[in-house]
C-alpha cells in the first residue's frame, strides 16, 4: 500500500464511530493528530531503515491531508 493510501486509512479510521452506543464521528483535525500519534507510536518500534521510510512517508502524508 502507497504511503499516501495508509494515511487517508488511518485517518479514515478515527473517523468511524467507534460503537452504536458512540455513535459519534471525530473532527477531522482530531482524527489526523491521533493517526500522527498512531505512526509516532510505529516508528518508536521500528528496528529498519526500509520500515522507518515507509513510516515517515507516511507521516507526511498525514500532515499533507
Amino acid at each position: 500500500m502507497t504511503a499516501q493510501k495508509k494515511a487517508k486509512e488511518l485517518v479514515d479510521k478515527f473517523l468511524k464511530p467507534v460503537d452504536t452506543w458512540h455513535n459519534y464521528p471525530m473532527c477531522f483535525d482530531t482524527a489526523k493528530q491521533c493517526a500522527l500519534i498512531a505512526v509516532d507510536e510505529v516508528l518508536e518500534n521500528s528496528h529498519t531503515n526500509v520500515f522507518t521510510n515507509y513510516w515517515q512517508e507516511v507521516k507526511q502524508e498525514i500532515f499533507n491531508l
